[in-house]
């Protein structure tokens, strides 16, 4: 299990991190992180899972993790 107030006390970034959000298991953190910016979430967020079920890596191929894991994805929004 992630000590998440150990994880947020040993960042010492910007802004990517300020705003953490944690799940046991989701489907996918990118949809979650997706859905999160959508809904206005700033650049920086992370959403961690400890277990995806339906995670997606290239050429969108599904693929499974393990349990206890770590699964991440972050919100960025690059300016191009």
């Amino acid at each position: 299990m992630i000590d998440l107030k150990l994880l947020e006390s040993c960042l010492k970034t910007r802004y990517i991190g300020r705003r953490i959000y944690h799940f046991d298991s989701l489907p996918s953190t990118n949809d979650e992180a997706k859905s999160l910016a959508r809904g206005g979430e700033e650049e920086g967020a992370v959403v961690i899972a400890e277990r995806q079920t339906h995670g997606r890596g290239r050429y969108d191929h599904l693929w499974f993790s393990s349990p206890h894991g770590l699964h991440l994805s972050i919100i960025l929004r690059p300016h191009v």
